[in-house]
C-alpha cells in the first residue's frame, strides 16, 4: 500500500465505520466502499453511503494513451468527498433513510445554500476526468465500419444543409454547419480540399444522454447551477473519435471516410467544380508572403513590396530590406513572431520570423502525397508526426530566397552573370 493511498484511506476512516478499498475487483478499476454499521436493525448489517469505481488507468484531456493513475485518481475522489462531507451527512442528520440514494434525485426544491444541498447533486464524482470509472461498454454502440460511418455522415450533412442555422448550432447538436461559407459552389476544389472543408464543418455526436440539473462549487465554494442538458459520450471530429477518458485511442474504432464514392457524392451534393491539387510551390509562396508581412510589420514606414520586383536576386533583396529595417525599425530589437502558414490540398505550413534566422515549414501526409504521384523518397520525415514529410524546410537565407521568388513567380527576367554576384 503506497503512502498516498494510506494517507487518503486514513482520512476517510475518521468519518465512517468501515472503508473498503479493493484493488483486485477488476483489471480497470478498484472499488471504494464507505459504510456505517446499521443500528437497531435486525436485517441490515451495513448502511452503504458511497460505492465508487476508481479508475486504475486514465488520461488527461490531450493524452492518447492511458497511464496507471490509481492513487492519483483515489486522491481526487477522496478530496471531493472531504470537500463536501457536510453535505454527505446532511441526509444522515435530517432523514431516516437507510441509503443515501433513496429519493434524492426526486428532490428538486433545493435551496442554494451550499450547506443544504445533498451530496449527490454537488460532488463531482461521476465525471470520468475526476478519477472514477464507468464500466459500460459504450464502444459497442458506435458504427462498426467506415461504410456505416459514411452513411451516417451523409445523413447529418443533408440535415445540416436543410437547417443550416438552427438554434442548436452553438450547443454542437447540429452535426454539420457551414456557418462561414467554406464550401462555395463558385470555387473549384480538389477532392482533398473538398473533403477537408467538409470535415472542418462536421462533428458527429454519438450516444446522447441527459445531464440533469445539478450544482457545481468552484474552489472558492461559490455555487453554480447547471441546468438540464443533452450531452454525448463521443463525437467524431477532424477524422477521429473524441478521446474517452477510460479508453486508449487504440481501443476506439478507426474510420477512413476518404473514399472516392463519398467524395463524388459530396461534389454532386454541394455542386463543387473540380480542379487538380496545387503545385508544391503554391503553399510555399503564400507562407513566404505571410512571413514577409510579419517581418515588415516591425518597420515604419513599411518596405514597399514593389521594390522586391525591381531587384535582380534574393541577395540584393535581403541587403535592401535589412538596410530599410535597421533604419526604420520600431519596438523590440530583432523580429520575433510566427504562426500558421497557408494550408490547402493536404499541405500544411508554419513559419517563424527573425531578421537572420527565419524558418518556413511546408509538410504533407505521406500516404496522400504518394496517392497523387508526388515524390516522397528524398523528403525528410517530420519528427513530431511520422505520417508527414517536409516538402520544404527552409532556414535563414533560404527564407529570403523564398520571399523573393514568391513576389517574382510570374516575372520574366533575362539574367546575366552579374545578377548572381
Amino acid at each position: 500500500m503506497s503512502d498516498v493511498q494510506s494517507e487518503n484511506i486514513l482520512k476517510l476512516k475518521d468519518l465512517f465505520d468501515s472503508v473498503v478499498f479493493d484493488e483486485n475487483i477488476n483489471e480497470r478499476y478498484a472499488a471504494l466502499i464507505l459504510r456505517d454499521k446499521a443500528i437497531n436493525s435486525s436485517f441490515v448489517d451495513w448502511i452503504v453511503w458511497l460505492d465508487i469505481k476508481v479508475a486504475k488507468y486514465s488520461k488527461d484531456s490531450f493524452d492518447s494513451t492511458l497511464k496507471f493513475r490509481l492513487y492519483d485518481n483515489l486522491k481526487k475522489v477522496v478530496d471531493e468527498i472531504l470537500r463536501f462531507q457536510d453535505n454527505l451527512f446532511l441526509v444522515k442528520k435530517t432523514s431516516i433513510q437507510l441509503s443515501l440514494f433513496d429519493g434524492i434525485e426526486e428532490n428538486r426544491d433545493i435551496k442554494k445554500d451550499i450547506k443544504e444541498i445533498p451530496f449527490l447533486q454537488i460532488a463531482n464524482l461521476w465525471d470520468n476526468y475526476n478519477g472514477t470509472y464507468d464500466d459500460t461498454d459504450y464502444v459497442s454502440y458506435l458504427p462498426k465500419s467506415s461504410e456505416e460511418m459514411i452513411e451516417i455522415a451523409k445523413q447529418r450533412i443533408l440535415e445540416g444543409i436543410k437547417n443550416p442555422y438552427n438554434e442548436n448550432v452553438a450547443s454542437g447538436e447540429n452535426d454539420f454547419c457551414d456557418e462561414y461559407g467554406y464550401i462555395d459552389k463558385n470555387e473549384s476544389l480538389s477532392d482533398k480540399e473538398l473533403f477537408d472543408r467538409v470535415m472542418h464543418c462536421m462533428r458527429i455526436h454519438f450516444l446522447p444522454y441527459k445531464s440533469y440539473k445539478h450544482y457545481f462549487a468552484d474552489d472558492g465554494n461559490f455555487l453554480h447551477e447547471i441546468c438540464d442538458m443533452i450531452c454525448h459520450r463521443f463525437y467524431y471530429d477532424y477524422g477521429k473519435l473524441s478521446s474517452h477518458p477510460n479508453y486508449n485511442d487504440e481501443e476506439l474504432p478507426q474510420y477512413d471516410l476518404y473514399d472516392q464514392n463519398f467524395i463524388d457524392w459530396l461534389r454532386d451534393t454541394f455542386e463543387i467544380p473540380a480542379r487538380d491539387v496545387v503545385e508544391d510551390y503554391v503553399p510555399l509562396d503564400e507562407t513566404a508572403k505571410r512571413l514577409f508581412c510579419t517581418m515588415n510589420s516591425h518597420c515604419e514606414p513599411k518596405y514597399d513590396v514593389e521594390r522586391i520586383k525591381k531587384l535582380n536576386n534574393y541577395k540584393k533583396f535581403k541587403a535592401d530590406f535589412q538596410k530599410h529595417y535597421k533604419k526604420n525599425q520600431f519596438g523590440s530589437i530583432g523580429i520575433n513572431g510566427g504562426g500558421s502558414g497557408y494550408s490547402i490540398d493536404g499541405f500544411h505550413s508554419f513559419y517563424s520570423a527573425s531578421l537572420n534566422k527565419s524558418n518556413i515549414e511546408v509538410f504533407q501526409n505521406i500516404k496522400f502525397r504518394k496517392s497523387i504521384g508526388r515524390n516522397t523518397d528524398d523528403l525528410e520525415i517530420r519528427e513530431f508526426n511520422n505520417d508527414e514529410v517536409f516538402v520544404y524546410n527552409l532556414y535563414g537565407d533560404e527564407c529570403y530566397e523564398a520571399i523573393y521568388n514568391a513576389y517574382n513567380r510570374d516575372k520574366k527576367v533575362q539574367k546575366t552573370l552579374l545578377d548572381f554576384m
